[in-house]
């Protein structure tokens, strides 16, 4: 099974040999190779990207979301914290930050960077997603019902979302709407 992400790890080495500064790339190399059972190379190679071109924005946002993905969310926070000094309106590393934000369940600042992300750019669906999970935490539920309907209407298959908003029709009271959501899953 570990020979079959060989493949893979090639096709995303070939993809950085045309873009070195691919965060996707980075992103889902390191996943293989965590797959693979070596978690720390995808992490060293983007890190040494990092040393080699500091500016780029887009490299602390691929660390960042390995980082995320090992549930290290301080270190993620932190280059999404650089990846925004570089560039201020990086949509994207607003939306990780927000993820990183609720890892930690600071929902404060989840609502706030997920606003961000999106008056960036409305079409972040997980945005939505995220500012619900947030509402739902705080016990706003028709806020995060709100929010989660939006993240379905650019994600309808979200299967997350969905269980998320049948939890707050049931944090409601509202029992067979909910049952409805789950039977959509």
């Amino acid at each position: 099974a570990d020979n079959q992400l060989d493949p893979a790890i090639a096709n995303f080495d070939s993809a950085l040999t045309f873009n070195s500064v691919h965060a996707g790339a980075y992103i889902q190399r390191a996943a293989a190779y965590s797959r693979k059972g070596n978690p720390r190379k995808g992490l060293a190679d983007v890190t040494k990207a990092i040393e080699e071109r500091p500016k780029v924005p887009q490299l602390w946002f691929a660390r960042a979301s390995i980082y995320l993905e090992r549930g290290i969310s301080d270190s993620g926070i932190a280059d999404c914290d650089e990846a925004l000094r570089i560039k201020p309106d990086y949509d994207l590393a607003y939306l990780i930050r927000a993820r990183a934000h609720g890892q930690e369940r600071i929902w404060p600042d989840v609502l706030r960077d997920a606003a961000t992300a999106l008056e960036l750019n409305p079409k972040l669906s997980y945005a939505h997603y995220l500012r619900g999970r947030a509402f739902s935490a705080r016990g706003q539920f028709d806020e995060a019902i709100a929010e989660f309907n939006e993240s379905l209407r650019g994600d309808p298959g979200s299967l997350w979302t969905i269980y998320y908003r049948a939890q707050n029709y049931a944090y409601r009271r509202e029992y067979s709407r909910a049952l409805q959501e789950m039977k959509q899953m």
